[in-house]
């Protein structure tokens, strides 16, 4: 029993919902491992460039550039957007993985209450 849970865990450990899938909850798992895998896939795209933003500001400046002739004001980095889009970032990164460990912590709750013929120990009330 106990290595059941821990593979559970492990699963989720990988990917969030692979030890729904080990659970036979399938529904809950595909949406989960989609969900993972889709907030993996921004991370990886979106982190280095938001911790970027933060710690540098922007390293262009408004300028100015000849273009056929004519002077024209060319925009640079905007610090605030930078700081603003890297917070946000950060949260959604802290959301996942405080998700991430709920999950991982409810695999190892499911197996210890319903796992392989064990029924869920349940309150009955009289009628």
């Amino acid at each position: 029993m106990r290595q059941h849970r821990t593979t559970a865990a492990v699963l989720s450990a990988i990917c969030m919902g692979f030890g729904q899938l080990y659970n036979r909850q399938w529904i809950k798992g595909v949406i989960l491992s989609f969900l993972g895998m889709a907030s993996l896939y921004f991370f990886i795209t979106n982190l280095g460039d938001a911790l970027w933003g933060i710690i540098t500001l922007g390293e262009k400046g408004n300028h100015f550039e000849k273009v056929n002739g004519l002077t024209k004001l060319v925009a640079g980095d905007h610090s605030i957007n930078l700081l603003i889009e890297g917070l946000i970032v950060l949260i959604l990164l802290a959301l996942y993985l405080i998700a991430y460990y709920a999950n991982i912590k409810k695999r190892i709750q499911y197996r210890k209450t319903k796992g392989y013929g064990r029924a869920a120990q349940y309150i009955q009330t009289d009628p």
